[in-house]
């Protein structure tokens, strides 16, 4: 029996390698036709050519091992005689092929003329072939042939199908079929392959099905129901869910918000939302869970990112969704600023599914508000009816007007700087915290115990006006206390903002009190009051024009101006700004990890030591503090969150401006950073990447130019 099966295995073989090479290389129609013909004999079980083997145990080793790769022949070659046969051939060699085969491999073949091939013809031919295929109840041959096991050769096929997981992939195939269709061919398919016209037919053939299954189990005929369970479980959960779950897993990926650009992103979640108003009420309630799970991953990743944009639209999809999910519980609302982009996105909001109960009609839901409402206003009107009765009668009399009067204080305010430490210490009094925030606000770790109004703004600006005014004591104590390990993020960040707003303040130009006082008070005494001195002039302005009047001169040159000259505040303690927070930003805290999850520190960071940067420029030590930043910048550029990129950039542009233009020609390091802008202009996923490296390169190549080429003057 083994040499019989081998005599025709052998046999089988050459015959369809014969064949293969036949249709596949010629340029004859007929040639092509007969390699069909050939097919169809062996499929038959009459086959053309002489040959030892039996003519059943032939078709079987055909069926079997050879279908599939004659199947794939005919359809690569199909293409080139789709317009040149007759429609008798191709009912007599093509369709009777794929109709007449092996059930689960015909199938198989023509689902995937929809993923191998594009040819417009090849594409409709198999089209119109599955149309026939589930005409003619092959769908109901395919499920009984995986769910009986009537004879050796079934079983022998059940255990090959189950060992090449051959279950999977034509449930998936059935399951998908209509969309794999859409896809290729969008608007041009055929009406029986929409969504509920196919399962509608699906539906029939799985219902012939088991009754021919019935059938065969009265005759005594074992049975293996799993193909069928798979396939109604797969088609039941067909529809808008699983395309919504599909589109929420690439919403909820990191990386896909790292790695696409903002445009893109927020086309996914306007998809999303569109999806979400087509679910019905047991779609959502059979994936209630796994929506759930996805959403507040989804939502943690959103809330995590460094752009505001990204955020906010965690925000609102989470809204939503979660008003879906569970319309009778406690509704998620965040805050965020609005603007026509979320009014847009909310705007898809409106065709959300409202899952009130079936039985109930809405106008019966108002009508019985609308009593409930009433009943209860007339009730408070006849208590307060009531009341007003037993007041007495001296209540008449009208209330003064308090609304101008000034609130007295009983705390008094502070004069010195152990009464204002004190009144900051003092935690179960609100009045004197309040006077506290008017005078000085230098403690990092002071908590907001009184809920007082702007209370972090007054805060932060005197801790401003402490550095600036004492910047060497307060500076160092700021950057050394960045890095410890007892604070939070957010005195991370505001120590970040005081050292940048104080490097600012402190570079500016200023004007002392002393010298505005010099500037009001009047060079003569004629009088007292205001009016006089506004009256009176000057006596040396009166002497000067006089003798501008008198005086006759040949040649007049330009006028000068003097020109005060404001020492550079900022100068001294430029390092001290800088150069510590360069020092540990490597290393891992257990409340900060800059180069992990807390990178929007690190992009604060990368800002502030640009602001810094900045506010040093002309300064003798600026040269030495671009360069670190420089080196800095280089460790950290190939960051994956956008936010830090942008801040790269930001800091690299302070270099541009800060540093003069023959440093920056003669620093190597430039050229590899000006490569690296020219990359991210063209690769990098996140516009306005895009956008500021291409701004910040301009600039620099405009620095190049005013150096290498100066304007002749």
């Amino acid at each position: 029996m083994d040499s019989a099966h081998s005599i025709a295995q052998s046999e089988v073989y050459s015959i369809v390698a014969k064949v293969i090479r036949q249709i596949q290389n010629t340029d004859d129609q007929k040639e092509w036709l007969q390699g069909l013909q050939e097919f169809n004999a062996l499929l038959t079980g009459v086959a053309q050519s002489p040959l030892q083997s039996n003519l059943n145990e032939i078709k079987m080793q055909f069926t079997t091992r050879y279908y599939t790769m004659a199947a794939n022949a005919i359809i690569k070659t199909y293409a080139k005689w789709s317009t040149k046969i007759t429609a008798e051939n191709r009912v007599q060699y093509l369709d009777h092929f794929f109709l007449k085969g092996p059930c689960h491999e015909a199938f198989l073949s023509l689902s995937n003329i929809f993923n191998t091939s594009s040819h417009s013809l090849v594409l409709r031919q198999g089209i119109n072939l599955l149309d026939q295929f589930i005409q003619v109840d092959r769908i109901r041959d395919l499920i009984c042939s995986f769910s009986l096991v009537k004879s050796k050769e079934m079983n022998d096929l059940a255990s090959a199908t189950l060992q090449n997981n051959l279950y999977e992939r034509i449930i998936s195939d059935l399951a998908s079929l209509p969309e794999r269709i859409a896809n290729k061919l969008e608007l041009n398919i055929k009406s029986n392959f929409y969504p509920k016209s196919y399962f509608q037919r699906i539906a029939q053939q799985i219902d012939a099905s088991l009754k021919l299954i019935y059938e065969f189990i009265k005759d005594g005929h074992s049975y293996n129901l799993t193909f069928l369970g798979n396939l109604l479980g797969k088609i039941t959960i067909i529809g808008h869910a699983e395309t919504f779950l599909e589109v929420l897993d690439a919403w909820c990926k990191k990386s896909a918000i790292q790695y696409t650009g903002y445009e893109e992103h927020l086309y996914l979640s306007q998809v999303l939302l569109i999806l979400c108003s087509h679910l019905d009420k047991k779609e959502v309630i059979s994936n209630q869970q796994a929506v759930l799970v996805k959403l507040l991953h989804g939502m943690q990743v959103h809330l995590e990112n460094n752009t505001i944009q990204i955020r906010r639209l965690g925000m609102i999809v989470g809204e939503t969704l979660t008003d879906v999910l569970d319309n009778g519980g406690n509704r998620l609302r965040f805050e965020y600023e609005e603007n026509d982009e979320t009014d847009e996105i909310k705007a898809l909001q409106k065709r959300l599914p409202k899952l009130q109960d079936g039985n109930k009609h809405p106008k019966d839901t108002l009508h019985s508000q609308g009593r409930h409402i009433v009943s209860t206003l007339e009730e408070s009107s006849s208590k307060v009816a009531t009341t007003y009765e037993e007041l007495d009668s001296d209540d008449d009399f009208e209330s003064y007007d308090m609304s101008n009067d000034t609130v007295v204080n009983k705390i008094k305010k502070p004069s010195y700087i152990r009464d204002c430490i004190e009144g900051l210490l003092v935690n179960d009094d609100p009045h004197r915290v309040d006077l506290a925030e008017e005078i000085v606000k230098i403690l990092l770790h002071l908590q907001n115990e009184s809920a007082a109004e702007d209370y972090n703004i007054v805060r932060l600006s005197a801790m401003i006006s402490t550095t600036v005014q004492c910047p060497t004591q307060a500076v160092k104590y700021l950057t050394t206390e960045f890095y410890k390990t007892n604070y939070s993020l957010q005195q991370r960040l505001d120590i970040l903002e005081i050292i940048a707003k104080s490097a600012q303040e402190l570079s500016s130009p200023h004007t002392t009190d002393s010298e505005s006082k010099k500037e009001a008070i009047p060079s003569d005494n004629y009088g007292t009051g205001p009016q006089h001195r506004s009256k009176t002039p000057n006596w040396q302005q009166i002497v000067n024009e006089r003798i501008k009047l008198k005086t006759r001169r040949f040649a007049k040159g330009r006028p000068k101006s003097r020109v005060k000259s404001i020492a550079n505040r900022f100068a001294p303690v430029a390092g001290l700004f800088f150069f510590p927070l360069l020092q540990h930003f490597d290393r891992p805290l257990n409340t900060m990890d800059l180069l992990g999850d807390d990178s929007f520190v690190l992009g604060r960071l990368i800002y502030t030591l640009g602001v810094v940067l900045y506010a040093a420029i002309n300064t003798t030590i600026v040269d030495s503090m671009g360069k670190s930043l420089l080196e800095f910048l280089w460790a950290v550029r190939f960051h994956e969150e956008a936010y830090i990129r942008q801040s790269i950039i930001f800091s690299f542009t302070m270099i541009i401006l800060s540093l003069p233009s023959y440093v920056l020609i003669g620093n190597a390091d430039i050229y590899e950073f000006q490569a690296w802008m020219q990359d991210l202009i063209h690769k990098d996923p996140n516009s306005e990447c895009r956008k500021l490296a291409a701004q910040s390169l301009s600039l620099l190549q405009d620095t190049f130019k005013k150096e290498l080429l100066p304007e002749e003057k």
